[in-house]
């Protein structure tokens, strides 16, 4: 966030608006990993419009969608990811058109159209096995969850799997931690909130005791906890 208030400060200086967007767009980015949704994606959104964002830039063209899809603004959502998909698809990049038609499933699943967002997560499943991108691992949220509301646990445990193992590999520590709460949230429904709560020791180990413990008495509480 720092870096891109100041690289935003000096493209202003410079009269570069070129660099002022790239650094707002950053500082955007920043704000919103920080939690801080509504003032990054707003950020975002001035910097997208005063300059586009190539369509292979897919970790920033996918964050405000995602970070709307937080915010339960399935509707802003929409109005990045569908003309970025119809971008991606004309220059042939699987990767940008497998992240967007994640982006737009989660719409779909907010909205309620159940039917519609199991289409797009198969479509987008299909986009990212065809190019095996690494960035598969930033959708984990958006296709784990639809395979778990689907009943499909198997499959979302070995997709799960899979996408810890490449999150280690690539050092992507924040997807590493969602797989781990998606793997953690499966032991769970299958009974075994122990294994949660061992699971997720690597998350909440650097927490303040008092969240650590809301944690641990949800699981506690959980069916099967036995």
């Amino acid at each position: 966030m720092a870096a891109g208030q100041a690289l935003a400060r000096a493209g202003r200086a410079a009269g570069n608006q070129q660099m002022q967007a790239i650094g707002t767009r950053v500082e955007g980015v920043g704000l919103i990993c920080l939690g801080q949704l509504a003032e990054g994606t707003t950020l975002m959104a001035a910097a997208l419009s005063a300059e586009p964002v190539p369509v292979r830039a897919v970790d920033t063209t996918a964050l405000l969608p995602g970070a709307y899809l937080a915010m339960g603004s399935p509707g802003r959502c929409q109005a990045v990811s569908e003309p970025m998909l119809a971008v991606a698809e004309r220059a042939g990049d699987q990767v940008a058109a497998a992240m967007h038609t994640a982006m737009l499933a989660g719409a779909c699943y907010l909205r309620g159209d159940w039917r519609r967002g199991s289409d797009l997560v198969g479509q987008a499943r299909q986009r990212f096995a065809a190019s095996s991108p690494p960035m598969a691992v930033r959708a984990v949220g958006i296709l784990a969850s639809a395979l778990t509301w689907h009943g499909d646990w198997d499959q979302a445990r070995d997709y799960l799997d899979g996408c810890l193992r490449s999150a280690r590999s690539l050092q992507i520590v924040h997807s590493e931690r969602s797989a781990l709460a998606y793997l953690a949230e499966l032991d769970t429904l299958h009974g075994r909130p122990r294994d949660a709560l061992t699971r997720l020791h690597p998350v909440t180990s650097g927490h303040s005791p008092p969240a650590t413990e809301r944690l641990r008495q949800a699981i506690a509480d959980s069916p099967g906890s036995g």
